[in-house]
């Protein structure tokens, strides 16, 4: 087992890297899944977040491959090492979310009790790839993970992981491949708060458009550096500039953001008012390249009928003002409340990034469970009573009856 070391002085930065470690009983292990240069799925020891990353959780001391389940879970974080810079410093997070954080779901399956429940796996998708990529990717990790003597492979999937593991499906359907087609009669999955309609907030154009059109900032002193911090602000800790993140942005029309020539007076009106700062600002980001058609296509009903036959549920999240303050007070996170701010300003409710609407309800011709509302954030360990209720879901009464047997 390797510790984590922290830099030993500014000068001497080291970048923090983790192959496996011991956390509070449990030993987590990574494996990484790249595609070669032929565009197949490969399982290889090392790599980075460019590659998709699995991270194996298992008792400390318990017997390897006795199991006869498996468990895959992803949030849709981007990388399992994102929390961290390139220079081995921490990255700035409002969610002070835990690459690690799935032990709440561990602790809610296992139910207090001393079985031999094993082979959890956590997803982290790639920061470099699409998601259509990252689908094949995805497909090879299931199928590598319910071998022959796995007889149920549970899942979870939220957030952008949702539409993911949907992709996936799809994709494992149409491979006809007489395995494949066997692993996916043992699957059963659940699937949270999943972005159906796209996202406004992996719209960094749309979003400099409402904020050069607000009519309080046009009117306000120094209003080019009241922007400046705003988008500062969203692209330290919103806005994440990889494909898996931008191929959900929402499907808008944003007005041309080019700036016209001025003269020597506006000029100068522009640096004193800070708008010259913001419009450099505006242009310095990172271009990536996304796939706009992967939303339609996911959700595309000729695609959407290859999930008949899997068993596998949509759960829709809403967030209470209980559980803003639980994340709040016992777990020291301010986002909670910060989407449940946002959602009281949204008329279809869901999460607080995620609405009802967003979530698919009522349209989305999916196996949609509308009677089990999740109460809940969009990030997931901060409200274990949500993650109670997705255990409860996953794990039937048959189950829970082999369980225990």
């Amino acid at each position: 087992m390797r510790n984590i070391k922290s830099p030993k002085t500014s000068e001497e930065k080291k970048v923090y890297e983790l192959e496996s470690a011991c956390i509070d009983g449990y030993e987590y292990t990574k494996t990484y899944y790249r595609l070669d240069e032929n565009g197949n799925p490969i399982k290889c020891d090392k790599g980075d977040d460019s590659a998709m990353t699995i991270i194996n959780i298992r008792k400390q001391g318990q017997e390897q491959d006795k199991s006869k389940r498996t468990f895959i879970f992803s949030e849709g974080y981007i990388g399992a090492e994102r929390s961290y810079n390139e220079d081995g410093t921490k990255r700035k997070s409002w969610a002070k979310k835990d690459g690690f954080g799935m032990s709440y779901l561990i602790k809610y399956i296992e139910n207090g009790k001393a079985n031999n429940i094993d082979n959890f796996h956590v997803m982290f998708m790639s920061d470099t790839l699409t998601s259509e990529q990252q689908a094949t990717l995805f497909a090879k990790v299931i199928e590598d993970l319910t071998p022959d003597n796995i007889e149920k492979t549970f899942m979870w999937c939220h957030s952008k992981s949702g539409l993911l593991l949907l992709r996936t499906f799809e994709k494992m359907k149409d491979s006809q491949n007489p395995n494949v087609q066997k692993v996916l009669s043992k699957v059963k999955a659940i699937i949270t708060s999943m972005p159906t309609q796209g996202l406004d907030t992996v719209n960094r154009p749309k979003m400099i458009e409402k904020l050069e059109e607000n009519k309080f900032l046009k009117f306000m002193p120094f209003s080019g550096f009241i922007k400046l911090g705003l988008l500062s602000w969203y692209d330290a800790y919103l806005y994440k500039s990889t494909p898996a993140q931008v191929d959900l942005k929402r499907k808008t029309e944003t007005k041309d953001l080019a700036v016209k020539p001025k003269g020597a007076l506006g000029r100068f009106f522009d640096k004193v008012s800070g708008n010259a700062a913001f419009h450099k600002k505006i242009a310095n980001t990172k271009q990536v390249e996304y796939d706009s058609g992967y939303l339609d296509r996911t959700l595309d009903d000729e695609n959407l009928k290859k999930l008949d036959g899997i068993d596998y549920k949509v759960l829709p999240v809403d967030l209470s003002i209980n559980q803003a303050l639980e994340g709040l007070v016992k777990h020291g996170q301010i986002m909670p409340l910060i989407l449940y701010a946002k959602k009281m300003l949204s008329k279809d409710r869901g999460d607080g990034i995620v609405t009802y609407e967003d979530q698919g309800m009522d349209y989305l011709k999916v196996n949609y469970d509308k009677e089990t509302v999740v109460n809940a954030g969009h990030d997931m360990p901060t409200t274990p009573e949500a993650l109670k209720t997705i255990k409860e879901k996953m794990l039937d009464e048959k189950d829970q009856d082999e369980e225990e047997r």
